[in-house]
């Protein structure tokens, strides 16, 4: 149990990066919509929007969880 509670309190000392970095993969999500949309597909460029799509989402979809851990910990600690 303390070694959760010491992993919690290191990733919960950079909320504000991991926010930081989910708004930039949100836009980056924007931008891989906007080439989605408007790309020929079979196309070079294509192939590599959707490759970049399943990386943004793999890696906002950890950011988000490490991101929504730290919220609920935090409404935890103002409740105790």
């Amino acid at each position: 149990m303390v070694n959760i509670e010491k992993f919690w309190s290191v990733i919960c000392d950079y909320e504000g990066l991991l926010r930081l970095v989910l708004t930039f993969l949100v836009f980056m999500l924007l931008l891989t919509f906007l080439t989605l949309l408007f790309g020929t597909p079979g196309t070079g460029s294509f192939v590599i929007a959707v490759v970049n799509l399943v990386l943004i989402l793999l890696f906002g979809s950890v950011v988000g969880v490490l991101y929504v851990g730290c919220i609920r910990r935090e409404t935890r600690g103002r409740k105790e």
